[in-house]
């Protein structure tokens, strides 16, 4: 038994590697069911030895002599290798309502920040975004209103493990939306991996 296992795994890493596409031809002269035995063990220790990745096929498109029942099983059984899952954006909300702790009476930027921990998953994947488009997009998914509208046009860059939120003019009111937007941003930038501090320029 282990013998056989030995086999197939160096079959495996033959037809994978050493582009042996013969062993797969040659199965013209093989009982059916052994044949689809030994396609189904090859396809399974490709899939091992690269890591559950996307599958490259076996056979070449136009290989001379194949079976065709045996490409098809081929191609049927590599939908069932598994993919690496995709990763997509989370980020930290608020269920109070920010004016209850940041209005014209009221500056508790602080206290509004103790609320900002309801985990919210997006269906915007992360898996290809660089540092600093990742920061942004996670800024503009955790904000809203006045506070997502100047983070738009406001230039986030990740040196290191630090995150640079570029300088934000002052206008009517600014101070009041800072009072809740700046911690929105904190949290949200600091629950990223890498990320252990934040500045306002």
């Amino acid at each position: 038994m282990i013998a056989a296992a030995i086999l197939f795994i160096i079959l495996g890493i033959l037809i994978k590697y050493r582009k042996m596409y013969f062993l797969i031809a040659a199965n013209n002269t093989m009982p059916k069911e052994e044949n689809k035995k030994l396609i189904l063990i090859a396809l399974f220790i490709t899939a091992v030895t690269t890591g559950c990745k996307q599958h490259t096929p076996l056979l070449p498109e136009n290989s001379q002599g194949s079976n065709p029942e045996v490409t098809k099983l081929i191609q049927d059984t590599t939908q069932l290798v598994p993919t690496k899952p995709a990763t997509y954006l989370t980020y930290l909300s608020s269920t109070k309502d920010p004016l209850d702790y940041c209005n014209g009476a009221i500056s508790d930027s602080d206290g509004y920040r103790k609320t900002i921990t309801h985990k919210v998953i997006t269906n915007t994947v992360i898996d290809k975004m660089t540092p600093n488009e990742l920061a942004k997009a996670t800024v503009l998914a955790a904000t809203s209103g006045k506070c997502n509208r100047i983070m738009e046009q406001t230039t986030i860059k990740v040196t290191g493990n630090t995150a640079y939120i570029a300088a934000i003019e002052g206008s009517a009111g600014i101070s009041i939306t800072m009072c809740s937007c700046r911690p929105e941003i904190e949290v949200n930038l600091l629950q990223l991996e890498g990320i252990n501090k934040v500045v306002f320029e």
